[in-house]
């Protein structure tokens, strides 16, 4: 029988990777989705990702230009040091 929670493990663990190839050495993100995409992330779920990290504050997006959008951490409070 499996972990119970070898499931929410797996999960932990894309999304520590996804923040670590977004954000790896900024806390800003202009990675195309086709760029993530390459990276091994899914096509169908890449959408849903952003959405919800969008939703839940955790993303901010500003759109540049026709095809770019940028994406911003924003895991620090404002007015942080």
């Amino acid at each position: 029988m499996a972990h119970p929670h070898r499931w929410a493990l797996a999960f932990l663990g894309f999304w520590v990777r996804w923040l670590l190839v977004m954000f790896s050495d900024r806390d800003e993100c202009s990675w195309t989705s086709e760029d993530l995409i390459a990276e091994g992330f899914g096509r169908n779920t890449l959408p849903k990702v952003l959405h919800s990290l969008l939703d839940a504050g955790i993303l901010s997006r500003q759109l540049r230009g026709a095809s770019r959008t940028i994406y911003r951490l924003r895991l620090a409070s404002e007015g942080a040091a």
